[in-house]
Order: C-alpha cells, then sequence, then structure tokens
C-alpha cells in the first residue's frame, strides 16, 4: 500500500513537471509561420507606389490615344446614321464596311494594350518583388520565423501573424 502511494505520488509529480517541462521546451520546437499579403506590399511599399504611378501614366497616355480613336468611331456611327437614308446604297456599304473595320482595329489595339500593360506590370514590378524576398528572409531571420505564406494561399490566417508591414518597412528602409 505504501509503496501504490509512492508510485502515485511520483506519477503525479511527473504529470505536473513534465507538462511544464514539455510547455517550456514546445516554445523551442514550435514552427513560427508568417504570412504576407503581396498586394498590400505592392500598393503601400514605396517602391510599389512609384511603379503604379508609371504604371497609371502610361495607361493614361494610352488610354488618351484610344479615347481619340473611339471618337472618330461614334463619329463615323452618327454620320452613317443620319445619311444612311440619303446615300446611295454602295456608299452606304463602303461606309459601313469602313465604320466595321475602324472598330475591329479599335478591339485589337485594346487588346494589344491590355497584352502590353501586363507585360509593363511584370517587368516593373519584378525587381520590387526579388527586394520583398530578400526583405523578408531578413524580417525571418529578425523574428524567429522557420515558413512564410503569401496570404492569398492560406485558408485562414490570423492578423497576428502577418508580417507584411515589418516587409514594407523594410522594404522602405533601403529606399
Amino acid at each position: 500500500m505504501r509503496l501504490k502511494n509512492i508510485i502515485l505520488m511520483l506519477s503525479a509529480v511527473l504529470l505536473v513537471f513534465g507538462g511544464a517541462y514539455s510547455d517550456l521546451h514546445a516554445e523551442e520546437n514550435s514552427v513560427k509561420i508568417g504570412v504576407i499579403d503581396i498586394q498590400k506590399i505592392l500598393a503601400e511599399s514605396s517602391a510599389g507606389k512609384d511603379a503604379q504611378e508609371k504604371l497609371q501614366a502610361k495607361l493614361d497616355e494610352s488610354l488618351a490615344k484610344l479615347k481619340m480613336e473611339e471618337d472618330n468611331v461614334l463619329k463615323l456611327q452618327e454620320d452613317i446614321e443620319k445619311k444612311k437614308s440619303v446615300w446611295a446604297p454602295d456608299v452606304l456599304s463602303v461606309k459601313e464596311r469602313e465604320f466595321n473595320k475602324k472598330s475591329q482595329e479599335l478591339k485589337l489595339e485594346l487588346k494589344y494594350l491590355q497584352d502590353e500593360m501586363k507585360d509593363l506590370e511584370q517587368k516593373a514590378y519584378a525587381p520590387i518583388l526579388k527586394e520583398v524576398r530578400t526583405a523578408t528572409k531578413e524580417v525571418c531571420s529578425k523574428q524567429g520565423l522557420l515558413l512564410v505564406l503569401q496570404l492569398n494561399m492560406a485558408v485562414y490566417a490570423d492578423e497576428k501573424i502577418d508580417i507584411s508591414d515589418a516587409i514594407i518597412a523594410e522594404l522602405d528602409k533601403k529606399k
């Protein structure tokens, strides 16, 4: 009976102190994870803002040219609508073909502009994303993080593990 009490007492002590010991070392052995929001970093970092401003200026310039062409096409369409009753069928046919051709050209130019803007965006953001990787490594080493995921790849991520602001600060510090 006495042996049984001693064994029970030892078991209780081991459970209490063993649990405390494992909690102490759980912190050491846990994997620290962080997440980053690439869109936020590109939108809020100074390098990202600069790139966005340049891209927007290029887009505005190109859209202004397209707007002029669109106005010409719309003017031709209005002209056709107004004068189709007085034009000879062959003249009307020529004008309609001209309108269709210009409309198609405008659509192609818009598609070309979209493709060009995607390429320009990739070229503008590529060096920034390289800097983001470097800044992420630096922040990870400072915070002891072992794994960082992009926020859009996580089903759920607590705000506490979002290191986007630290990455932005690190990027802006280098500028």
